[in-house]
């Protein structure tokens, strides 16, 4: 038995591998991310300029319920990616990514298109600046992880409070700027995860390029959502 084998979050072991196969494991994981957010963008802009948003609007049942197969999505695929197929995970990756496109379609009835192409690409840019910290920082960025778990966790109840109770709207933004902060630091995560990770033995690479690209793709939407909700302009 090997006493200095290392093992990830999910148990699997992990090996040294070359720079060229941890850069291919990083391509596929952007390209999917990148199918997966251009499949949100259509699925957005068809839901609402063809009017089906009013009707999800209307029925406070059709969105909530969409959210709840989103999370149900996301717990899936991180607890059973040990026993879900490379077919299986990439069919529920883009499940989610459509299903995110209905969801977030009603920012084109709260924003102005104008507003929401170029927070975008600010988005886009922020995001590509971070990616390229997390490629060149050397360092192990493991124990970032607990932190920026436990900010969310945190800044998700104090919303809730601040929804139902407090109704502050200065806490608003406070809030989308901690947020903000937080999915910035796990975008970098994320990506020197994946770097450091190099190759999950047993573990076919395709697979692997889903459960990082859904990493990835919550970092960047969420990104984009909170410089929306404090630069976009409203209806």
């Amino acid at each position: 038995m090997n006493n200095n084998q290392q093992y990830d979050n999910m148990g699997y072991p992990v090996e040294i591998v070359s720079k060229t196969r941890t850069n291919a494991l990083l391509g596929k994981s952007f390209l999917f991310m990148l199918i997966g957010l251009l499949l949100t963008g259509v699925v957005a802009l068809f839901t609402a300029y063809s009017g089906a948003v009013i009707t999800i609007l209307s029925n406070p049942l059709y969105f909530y319920g969409m959210m709840i197969v989103q999370l149900g999505v996301v717990w899936t695929l991180s607890l059973a990616f040990k026993k879900l197929s490379y077919h299986a995970a990439g069919a529920l990756f883009f499940v989610y990514a459509i299903l995110s496109g209905v969801t977030l379609s009603i920012i084109f009835l709260a924003y102005e298109l104008y507003s929401i192409i170029y927070i975008f690409f600010a988005a886009a840019a922020m995001f590509g600046a971070l990616a390229v910290v997390g490629y060149k920082t050397k360092k192990d960025l493991i124990g970032w992880r607990p932190v920026i778990q436990v900010g969310l966790i945190v800044s998700i109840i104090v919303s809730l409070i601040n929804i139902f109770i407090l109704h502050l709207s200065m806490l608003d933004v406070l809030l989308d700027v901690v947020i903000l902060g937080l999915f910035c630091a796990a975008t970098i995560y994320d990506i020197n995860k994946i770097k450091k990770a190099q190759r999950y033995a047993n573990i076919p690479q395709d697979k692997l390029a889903v459960y990082f690209a859904l990493d990835l793709y919550l970092d960047f939407i969420n990104i984009f959502l909170r410089l929306l909700s404090l630069l976009g302009k409203r209806r």
